[in-house]
């Protein structure tokens, strides 16, 4: 987990999201509502993702408020709603997102935004990775909403 001081550098921003996953009919498709709220005010998105691995194609919507509490006829309460705080700040050429959990007091989730996949990736000196999780479905938000409840 790295330092929430660290986190909030120049040019860093911090949200509130809590996402949910909806009911579809398709079984390769991944289909999502979102908020996320930070000092520019709340933002809400639809996304749909189809396929699997790193080149699914992924559609993301902005939305409006209407639009996000009309979709709440279609969630899916198999799945638990996931929270998270996102840290984005610009790093080196590209932007890097940290997703803390409040489930998790030792770990956080770093993602690189690339403009290319040929792009290099940088890593800040104060993150420290622990393990490499791209592609592992265990780490992915999803996994997450349908992961049996710890008690």
């Amino acid at each position: 987990m790295p330092s929430l001081e660290l986190l909030h550098t120049p040019g860093s921003k911090e949200y509130i999201i809590a996402q949910s996953y909806l009911k579809n009919d398709d079984p390769n498709a991944e289909e999502r509502i979102r908020m996320e709220a930070g000092e520019d005010g709340v933002h809400y998105m639809h996304t749909v993702k189809i396929g699997s691995g790193l080149k699914r194609i992924e559609k993301e919507n902005d939305i409006t408020a209407r639009e996000f509490y009309g979709f709440q006829d279609r969630l899916d309460y198999s799945a638990r709603p996931v929270m998270k705080t996102r840290y984005r700040m610009p790093y080196r050429n590209q932007v890097i997102e940290i997703d803390i959990y409040p489930n998790w007091d030792e770990h956080a989730i770093l993602e690189v935004e690339l403009r290319s996949g040929n792009d290099p990736v940088h890593i800040p000196d104060f993150i420290e990775v622990v393990k490499e999780v791209t592609g592992d479905k265990a780490y992915s938000n999803y996994s997450f909403a349908f992961a049996p409840l710890k008690l």
